[in-house]
């Protein structure tokens, strides 16, 4: 008995010994102290190599809405390592110096083994007792398909979460760094506007939300995400000139058994691409986004007011129309187009809303159908949506022309900066370019603002 306990042990051990890094195939050619001091002399060499730090894509937690950090790590052969970060998201960096060291446990350990902020946060207690449950000792693990000369992989010694460093390649300061990349997830998916990103893997499509955040919910496309949904924390760093995305799980298709956790940034075609090439992370298709929605909820109205840029055939057409209401005292303020707006016998209407001269405002809609056929939109006049609407045209011919220049095929393009972000809408008439307008989009107050 006393045998098989000690085979036992030995076992453990052994184990034990692997999970923190140790080769197994050179577990008894030294002793345990010559390999410990020798990991440390290899580990604390390459910690304190890198010229410019070291990027740590921290996750703190197996919980999603803890989103992931990424920190601007230097660590100095004094024993002292600077961190830089962005806890509270608003691109304001805050730096500490503490201590580190390499501890020998059953492997080595990168310990921050004095008090600092941004890594001990996750793990100090509540009131309640209860923190955030992090890691600030990681054990080194052995990751074959990273270059073991700049990554450094990593792994919580209690709550065996993953994270890594990563050699920052370009000199800069950690500031620097850091704001870069906080500004290029900005520039597509701002915190103040809506934006919509799909996820391609395999055969499979899924509506991303929640870029803006740390913390992405994905959802088959078409689907309920309360139902459907599933959150997958990322961060985004920069290497060698590339932004990378790094997810905490990696996305599958079972189908075709694929798997993508890195998406790094095609700036030729604006869209994040798998490091496997097995998946893309792109923006909304537009037409799509015009006729179907991206989301349930999601019904949107596009407004096209008197300033806003308009092809000049449709200009002339606006004005005419509102130089005709002026005559009786009523002031043309905007159309609005808005699709899938269910109803017998029509899925759009196309809207005028004017002033009288005294008494509120009023709006009179029209039915159209909408159609898409691959790249382009057709929309189909039916009728005026009640004899409100009809009597508007009676009085003012000039607005038949007007709505009826939203029949026809059409282009429908994002105009703006970044393709992720849906702020409006520019439709071009395919029979006549003249005939266009960039239209801003709303949204209902209670729909999403992903």
């Amino acid at each position: 008995m006393k045998r098989s306990v000690t085979k036992i042990l030995l076992c453990a051990t052994t184990l034990a010994l692997v999970a923190c890094g140790i080769d197994n195939e050179e577990i008894f050619s030294e002793s345990a102290a010559q390999r410990l001091n020798a990991a440390e002399k290899k580990y604390s060499a390459l910690l304190t190599s890198s010229q410019y730090g070291w990027a740590f894509e921290y996750y703190p937690t197996n919980n999603a809405d803890d989103g992931a950090l990424l920190y601007a790590v230097k660590f100095n052969a004094d024993g002292t390592v600077t961190i830089a970060g962005d806890p509270s998201g608003e691109h304001e960096i805050f730096a500490e110096t503490s201590l580190w060291d390499i501890i020998t446990d059953q492997g080595p350990v990168l310990s921050f083994s004095t008090y600092n902020n941004l890594i001990h946060m996750w793990s100090d207690p509540n009131s309640d007792g209860e923190g955030y449950a992090g890691d600030y000792e990681f054990c080194f693990v052995t990751d074959e398909s990273e270059n073991p000369d700049s990554v450094v992989s990593l792994r919580g010694k209690k709550r065996g979460l993953k994270s890594r460093l990563k050699m920052i390649d370009e000199n800069v300061t950690p500031e620097e760094y850091l704001l870069d990349c906080a500004a290029a997830v900005t520039r597509n998916f701002p915190g103040n506007q809506r934006n919509y990103s799909r996820l391609k893997i395999g055969k499979q499509v899924y509506r991303l939300d929640g870029m803006k955040t740390s913390v992405a919910t994905y959802y088959p496309f078409g689907t309920d995400p309360i139902f459907t949904g599933k959150d997958n924390s990322y961060l985004l760093a920069k290497y060698s000139g590339k932004y990378w995305m790094r997810f905490n799980k990696p996305f599958t298709d079972r189908e075709t058994e694929t798997s993508e956790q890195y998406f790094v940034w095609d700036e030729a075609r604006q869209i994040y691409v798998g490091a496997n090439g097995a998946a893309t992370i792109e923006p909304p298709h537009f037409p799509t986004l015009f006729c179907d929605g991206m989301m349930v909820g999601d019904v949107a109205s596009l407004r096209l007011i008197s300033g806003a840029q308009m092809g000049d055939d449709l200009k002339a057409l606006f004005n005419a129309a509102a130089n005709a209401m002026k005559t009786k005292g009523i002031t043309l303020q905007e159309m609005n187009v808005a699709p899938k707006l269910d109803g017998d016998g029509f899925n759009c209407t196309v809207s005028l809303k004017y002033k009288p001269r005294t008494g509120p405002a009023a709006e009179m809609l029209y039915k159209f159908n909408i159609s898409r056929d691959g790249d382009q939109v057709t929309l189909k006049y039916v009728e005026p949506f009640n004899t409100g609407a009809q009597n508007v045209l009676n009085n003012y011919p000039a607005c038949e022309p007007l709505v009826k220049a939203f029949e026809g095929t059409f282009t429908i393009e994002n105009p703006g900066s970044s393709q992720f972000v849906v702020s409006s809408m520019k439709m071009t008439s395919t029979a006549n370019t003249n005939i266009n307008a960039t239209l801003s989009v709303s949204y209902p107050a209670e729909a999403s603002t992903n």
